[in-house]
């Protein structure tokens, strides 16, 4: 089932304004905010605080509480009241906080949390934009299972549209994967 969530449109105003600000492609800023929505689906699911573990979706929320009406609107919506942005270090525990979105990422793709085929993309993203404030993770083990130059950004890129539910943007998959 859907979660209603995943099926907020954001504006198409401030989808271009990201785009051009942070030099993101339409694409790559599609992705970004589906994260942000899997982040809020996050918050909304989760016992106890989660982590912001993506420096790159935190731009788009950022972005989205810009644009205040409608970030009101969409926060009254779907959490009866206004969600605040809590800065980093201010929400509790930062491990177990980050526990809880590293499992929740996990289990949305059906994945085990603690031996995941694939990355989640809100985890990688900060890597593959390459974001000076970024967060970086190690995935040696997930990365050793794929045939391919697993630092190529179009790699990166397809994987993402993948992961999201993307995959009619290509004819044939342009790589091979090994599980």
């Amino acid at each position: 089932m859907t979660d209603p969530i995943d099926l907020y449109e954001f504006s198409p105003l401030m989808l271009e304004r990201f785009g051009r600000e942070y030099n993101k492609s339409k694409a790559e800023t599609q992705v970004i905010f589906d994260c942000l929505k899997t982040y809020f689906r996050a918050i909304k699911d989760c016992d106890g605080p989660v982590a912001m573990p993506s420096a790159t979706v935190d731009d788009a929320w950022h972005m989205f509480l810009i644009y205040t009406h409608d970030y009101a609107e969409f926060s009254n919506t779907f959490f009866g009241k206004f969600l605040h942005h809590v800065p980093d270090g201010k929400g509790g525990d930062n491990s177990a906080s980050m526990k809880r979105i590293w499992d929740f990422c996990c289990k949305d793709l059906n994945q085990d949390p603690s031996n995941p085929d694939i990355i989640p993309t809100m985890f990688f993203l900060d890597s593959y934009f390459l974001h000076s404030k970024g967060f970086k993770y190690d995935f040696k083990r997930v990365k050793s299972q794929m045939n391919v130059n697993t630092h190529s950004k179009y790699y990166f890129l397809y994987l993402m549209l993948k992961q999201l539910g993307y995959s009619q943007c290509f004819d044939h998959s342009p790589y091979s994967v090994e599980g």
